[in-house]
This record gives structure tokens, C-alpha cells and sequence, in this order.
């Protein structure tokens, strides 16, 4: 076989990886799962150390390192997957025709069954490199003080890194990558459920928590259903789907008696926020309790809102504030609700 080698060309390592040789630099696809802390976020930008360039500060150059490694990376496994590249002796070397012609048709089968097998291991670390690569530019803006000293798990790491290896689409890729963003920041915050869920979970899955998103109101914890707007969030969501949200532990309380109280005193204010936009306010004259009829979020479910795709929630809010608008309470005194910034006598 022919040694000849091109820019992009690469061996297998003692400890189980495989190095890139590209444009004169080393970049390392680890076989394990490494950790990070914020020694590394900041300087080197090596999520995981799944492709790190040596001697490099800036993370801008990191990054940019780093992207002109997975592109290699892609090349070389195109290379061993249409023949014109094979391993040899743990070194990747060309493949000529003379080659061909010399193997018998067996071993040629053989031969093209392992470079399939290669390709694929190859392909699936260069996947979780690319989410680690995008997780690194998440990080890249957040203060060196907000980042974690601490590395992560070993067992967390390994987990994440099995899941992504199997990701394919890029939304995919970057809700694992805001994962691993979250965690690299303040280890524990991703759960080892939170991640099984997303590696299981459906593209209707992920469409039904994006929509139960624009509803959330108190830091994800509540959905109002109270009067008339117990249809519209079933109309909204669908009376089925909060159903099955329901028996996947993610929301409670469509059927039960599910309230959240206010204790509305004379002169003080509530407000009640849809993520930043919709609010209400209880300005009583009296002192009384205020109840809303509500959907609640499980914890693992306000987990999982930190990682779903916001889209714009315009048409949402106002149609809550149509919605809302217009409680009254009876008693001594009178009860105002505020919704957006109109009031409603």
C-alpha cells in the first residue's frame, strides 16, 4: 500500500482516540469522557477537551482552531468511507487501484465492513465535538465569575457523551450543547432524568414544552386555567397533550383541585409574570385571599423549560391579556386586576 499522505491525515493513540494531523497542529477526538472547569471554559474553550488546540489563550481563536479541526476531521472520515483513505499500522494512508486489484473479493468485503465500522466511531465523535465546539461559544460571553471551578462528573460527562453521539439534526445538536453549557457552569444542575428524557424524547415532545412555555407564568411553575381560560389553554395545547404531559410527570392538576393563592393585603402588590411581559396586580382595599385555578409544573418539568427553543410569544400574550382581563371579586371593598399595563376596573 501506498504511504503517501495528505493535509489531512491522522493515527490511533495508545489511550483509545484518534489524532487529526491538520494544517501542521494536533487536534484529539477522546475515546473518554474528559472534564472541564472554568480554567478551561475561559481560556481554552475545550468543552470536554473533545478538540483542543495547543497554545492557544483567546477563546475567539480557539474556537476558530477548532472548527478548521472538525472540518478536517469530516474530510478524513469521507476519505476512509469511499475507499480513497484506509488505517494501516494505526496511520491513515491512501488507497490506489494497484491495492484493489491485489486483495481477493473477501478480504475486499472485510476491508470495506471495517472501514463502515470506523467511519461510523469516527463520525459519532465528531458529532459530540461539535456540540462540545458549540457549547464553547455559548460560554465564550459568560463571565469567568459565573463559571463553576468545579469540573464535572465523570459519570455525568459519559453520560451526556452517549447521548450525543446518537444526534443527528441541529436543533438537536444544540439543545445537548445548551446542556452541556448549563452544567460546565454550575455542576448538578442537569439532571441524569432531564437527560434521559431528552435522548427518548420525540420532536412533538419538544414542540408540546416549547408551547407549554409561553404559558408558564411565576418562574415556569404555573399555568392559569381559571374561567374561560381553562379552554383557552386547552384549545392551546390541546386537552389530549396535557393529558400525556400529565403521564410523563411533567404537569399535575387538570382534574384536581390545583389552586395557587395570593394574600392580598391593603396597599400591597402581586404581580404575577408571564416570563417578562404579562403581568397582573391585586390592589385591594381590604385584606383577602386571591385564588387562580392552575396547571402546576413538576420540577423536573421547570427544568427542562430552561432548555427549549423560545420563539416569540406576541400573539400569546395578547391573547392572555384578553383572556385574563377580567376577574372580579365580591366582598367588602373593592378588588382590582391589572393586566399588561391597563387596568380593569
Amino acid at each position: 500500500m501506498s504511504e503517501k499522505k495528505d493535509e489531512f491525515s491522522g493515527e490511533f493513540t495508545p489511550e483509545g482516540g484518534f489524532k487529526f494531523k491538520a494544517i501542521g497542529a494536533m487536534a484529539f477526538v477522546s475515546k473518554g469522557a474528559e472534564k472541564i472547569g472554568k480554567g478551561l471554559a475561559s481560556s481554552t474553550v475545550s468543552a470536554m477537551a473533545l478538540l483542543a488546540p495547543e497554545r492557544l489563550e483567546r477563546a475567539s481563536e480557539a474556537l476558530a482552531y477548532r472548527h478548521v479541526q472538525l472540518e478536517g476531521a469530516k474530510a478524513v472520515v469521507n476519505q476512509i468511507q469511499d475507499g480513497t483513505k484506509t488505517l494501516h499500522e494505526g496511520k491513515l494512508i491512501d488507497v490506489t487501484p494497484q491495492d484493489v486489484q491485489e486483495v481477493d473479493p473477501s478480504t475486499l468485503i472485510i476491508q470495506a465492513a471495517e472501514r463502515e465500522r470506523i467511519a461510523s466511531d469516527l463520525k459519532k465523535e465528531i458529532v459530540v465535538a461539535e456540540v462540545a465546539t458549540k457549547a464553547a461559544e455559548m460560554l465564550e460571553d459568560v463571565p469567568d465569575d459565573a463559571i463553576s471551578d468545579e469540573p464535572l462528573g465523570d459519570d455525568w460527562a459519559l453520560r451526556w457523551k452517549q447521548h450525543v453521539k446518537n444526534v443527528t439534526t441541529e436543533d438537536a445538536k444544540e439543545l445537548w450543547a445548551k446542556l452541556l453549557a448549563e452544567e460546565v457552569k454550575k455542576p448538578d444542575t442537569v439532571s441524569y432524568q432531564a437527560m434521559d428524557f431528552l435522548n427518548t424524547a420525540s420532536r412533538q415532545d419538544l414542540q408540546l414544552l416549547e408551547k407549554l412555555s409561553k404559558l408558564v407564568l411565576n418562574d415556569f411553575q404555573h399555568i392559569f386555567i381559571e374561567g374561560e381560560l381553562r379552554e383557552y389553554v386547552l384549545n392551546f395545547i390541546g386537552y389530549d397533550n396535557i393529558m400525556y404531559m400529565q403521564s410523563r410527570s411533567l404537569i399535575y392538576g387538570l382534574n384536581d383541585n390545583n389552586t395557587l393563592t395570593y394574600t392580598a393585603d391593603i396597599g400591597q402588590m402581586h404581580n404575577v409574570i408571564l416570563r417578562s411581559k404579562l403581568f397582573i396586580v391585586f390592589d385591594c382595599q381590604v385584606k383577602r385571599n386571591v385564588n387562580f385555578k392552575t396547571l402546576s409544573l413538576t420540577p423536573f418539568c421547570r427544568e427542562l423549560m430552561k432548555f427549549t427553543n423560545f420563539e416569540s410569544f406576541d400573539d400569546v400574550y395578547e391573547d392572555m391579556c384578553a383572556q385574563v382581563a377580567i376577574k372580579k371579586f365580591n366582598g367588602v371593598g373593592t378588588s382590582t386586576i391589572h393586566t399588561g399595563w391597563k387596568s380593569t376596573p
